[in-house]
């Protein structure tokens, strides 16, 4: 949750909160939202439960191929984790027209375009690719990739 909110906090007893005291407290939880900046594709990190583990590390480089095999990905994980990643990319004078966009990626992953969703692979499996062609004008196009690891070997390309 974003924003002004009361949270009722309880203090002592047992996991059914018997013999428990409560409060409650009102105050602001600000977590960061994707911005879609036009020098790196921002990144989000959560757990695999959906618990926001940071910002960064970001990507800077626009068409990339992250491979971390077995290594870590962010926050000390090689597995059970996942980022929502934003970019703003512009088309210049004389290069509007029909692009083709491939993502590879292991697990699952997600790409929307100006706001509409062309790629929708949410599911375990290994190395894969899918494209998207899109008419693009003159102009900013904001770009969203969602990603998540779940087990083995994690790479991710645009």
């Amino acid at each position: 949750y974003r924003g002004q909110r009361t949270y009722r906090l309880y203090f002592g007893g047992d996991s059914n909160f018997t013999g428990s005291q409560s409060a409650d407290y009102n105050f602001t939880v600000n977590l960061p939202t994707l911005n879609y900046p036009t020098d790196k594709w921002q990144r989000i990190w959560y757990d695999y439960d959906g618990t926001m583990l940071g910002e960064g590390p970001h990507e800077t480089i626009e068409q990339f191929d992250k491979n971390w095999g077995y290594n870590e990905l962010a926050y000390g994980r090689s597995n059970q984790i996942q980022f929502n990643s934003s970019r703003t990319i512009y088309i210049g004078p004389g290069q509007a027209g029909l692009y083709r966009f491939t993502l590879g990626y292991d697990d699952g992953a997600r790409l929307w375009i100006n706001g509409t969703r062309y790629i929708n692979d949410w599911n375990n499996g290994g190395y894969r690719t899918a494209f998207a062609e899109v008419n693009l004008s003159l102009g900013n196009h904001t770009f969203r990739i969602d990603y998540y690891e779940h087990v083995g070997p994690a790479r991710l390309s645009f």
